[in-house]
């Protein structure tokens, strides 16, 4: 990301006197600077980093902040913005009534550090410029914040506007939690402006990643030739004395999460780095808490190492580091069940339920049909068997011409009344049955 130095360093506990023996060494061009460690919002190198000065560019990293606010989501990034006249007095790269996407601006003003991008955003945004400055203050109080005041979205000169290194740095790291922003910013590992008269200095804002720890350095009226070799050693040094308290390793599976749409819709998240924390020599380690968050409205496809969450460090109740969450597999699109949340595999085990229930079903209709078919048959030979004896009986009463029933014999039945008792008995048979 940032140009390293080829200044060495051995890690070592330095006390205050040793690290800024070694600052001197240095020869920094700029009259303020600051190397925050952006995991644990550790203050590492801190020098004259409470002087309030112009802030520049990183002004723009607010103004990506807050159009990423408040979009509806990303799709917006395909948006069509019209330049207006008023956007295109702020530069010579966009032209009145040209046509650019949301995307491109971004990369504009992130990647080139176009301010004229900036403006064009500002209003797409907010339609107003004031407003959005507006929006741009109000963010940096939510950062908790206070020694800084912005009256551009581009960051040009302008004497009601400053900041300081120690602010700046805060805004980095908020900044870098966008994943667009990161994208973005890491093309070139920083932001740099050079506001030239009166000032005639560059702001720097840069950061890189040193054995799972992230550095942010800022710098303030630097030498632009000088700026971006001196955010390389400082980053260098910052990272040997930087506190590595780990709280959490890379790779450690930390929840799951939904995936609509995908071949797998349950997918494990995994720190992407270590996390660290550092607590103030005053406090004590029982102050240190954390905190999953983990993505909603996942849609498939996914690619292999997709942030999907945060592993987020407070320390005394206060956000000081994050971990992305992300996939170790890629998520490929599912078949239609996992717009429900059914994935290939379920799909597949529920379509052999599924038909296992229904060859069950149809055995069971085919085992009552035939049990029904049985009943009506045993019904009818019995009523034959019934209609077979009653023809013997009579045929019998024929031979002996016996009309009546003599001595101690009841009158024989008559054999419509056989027959029709014989028809109820086995009628009310069948219901028991």
């Amino acid at each position: 990301m940032i140009l390293m130095s080829t200044i060495s360093f051995d890690a070592f506990a330095a006390s205050e006197g040793e690290i800024a023996k070694v600052l001197e060494g240095m020869n920094i061009s700029s009259s303020s600077y600051a190397v925050m460690s952006g995991s644990t919002s550790e203050m590492v190198i801190n020098h004259n980093a409470e002087r309030k000065m112009q802030p520049g560019a990183v002004a723009m990293l607010v103004t990506a902040m807050v159009v990423l606010d408040k979009m509806y989501n990303e799709e917006e990034m395909e948006n069509n913005v019209v330049i207006s006249e008023r956007v295109a007095e702020f530069g010579n790269r966009y032209k009145e009534g040209d046509t650019v996407k949301v995307s491109e601006l971004f990369r504009a003003m992130l990647v080139d550090g176009y301010g004229q991008a900036a403006e064009a955003l500002a209003r797409y945004s907010a339609t107003k410029g004031s407003v959005f400055v507006k929006e741009m203050n109000s963010k940096c109080l939510g950062l908790r914040i206070m020694d800084t005041e912005f009256t551009s979205p581009s960051g040009e000169y302008d004497t009601k506007q400053y900041s300081t290194a120690a602010d700046c740095a805060v805004i980095t790291q908020a900044a870098l939690r966008y994943e667009v922003i990161k994208e973005y910013l890491s093309k070139k590992g920083g932001i740099m402006s050079t506001l030239g008269d009166p000032v005639n200095g560059s702001q720097y804002s840069g950061f890189n990643t040193k054995d799972d720890m992230q550095f942010i350095v800022i710098l303030m009226d630097s030498a632009e030739n000088r700026a971006k070799n001196e955010a390389g050693a400082l980053i260098d040094y910052a990272s040997t004395i930087a506190t590595r308290d780990a709280v959490v390793d890379a790779n450690k599976p930390a929840g799951h999460v939904m995936v609509r749409g995908g071949e797998k819709v349950r997918v494990t998240a995994y720190t992407e780095t270590k996390g660290f924390a550092y607590v103030p020599p005053e406090g004590t380690k029982d102050l240190i808490e954390t905190d999953i968050v983990l993505d909603k409205g996942l849609r498939a496809p996914l690619e292999k190492g997709t942030k999907v969450g945060e592993f987020r460090i407070y320390v005394a109740d206060e956000l000081k580091g994050t971990v992305n969450l992300v996939t170790h597999e890629e998520i490929r699109k599912g078949w239609p069940p996992s717009m429900l949340y059914i994935s290939n595999r379920a799909a597949i085990v529920l379509g052999v339920i599924l038909g296992l229930l229904i060859l069950l079903l149809l055995r069971i209709l085919y085992v009552r049909r035939k049990r029904k078919k049985m009943r009506a048959l045993r019904y009818r030979l019995k009523l034959r068997q019934m209609a077979l004896e009653q023809m013997e009986i009579d045929e019998d009463r024929r031979r002996r011409n016996w009309t009546y029933g003599g001595g101690y014999e009841k009158l024989a039945p008559r054999t419509a009344d056989i027959r029709k008792e014989a028809l109820e008995q086995a009628i009310e048979d069948n219901k028991k049955k």
